[in-house]
């Protein structure tokens, strides 16, 4: 499975519900947790947070960060209180407030996940270094896909990834 480095980010997970999108998207950040890497972590549903403590088998290291807030506004809390050298994942990035979301997008040290189609265009998604789709995205080509199979573009790539 595609496990990003700081160097790589921001990245960007699109998908509908139902598409494999959210559990690749925590298997993701799992993996990068596990690498060393310091982090903040939100999602708007509990089932994330869940998934997010199975996949470290309940060991969820001291410099990793689970928001159990799932109040979207408390973003805006959060950003002001932690420094640009963190990494934050948000999932459910449809349901964060637009003042929120432009601020989270100033951020390089950032992975966000959701139905992204109902809150970003075409160029901010574009901007982001890595882009894994698990459903189409108005006027970004990707292959035709299977359930729970995912296309990412990056600089140097274009592959299909798995859950």
């Amino acid at each position: 499975m595609f496990i990003p480095n700081k160097k790589d980010l921001p990245v960007l997970i699109h998908g509908k519900e139902g598409h494999g999108a959210s559990l690749f998207s925590v298997k993701l950040v799992a993996g990068f947790i596990k690498k060393g890497n310091p982090f903040i972590f939100w999602s708007a549903y509990p089932m994330a947070k869940q998934e997010l403590k199975k996949e470290l088998n309940n060991d969820v290291p001291s410099d990793t960060i689970i928001i159990e807030d799932e109040n979207p506004i408390e973003l805006n809390k959060v950003l002001s209180e932690i420094d640009a050298g963190q990494t934050l994942f948000v999932k459910n990035f449809e349901v964060i407030p637009s003042e929120t979301r432009k601020k989270l997008l100033e951020r390089r040290l950032l992975i966000i996940a959701g139905d992204l189609e109902k809150t970003l265009t075409k160029e901010e998604v574009l901007k982001f270094p890595i882009r894994i789709f698990f459903s189409p995205y108005p006027g970004i080509e990707i292959p035709v896909l299977e359930k729970y199979q995912g296309y990412m573009f990056s600089k140097n790539k274009k592959e299909q990834v798995k859950i």
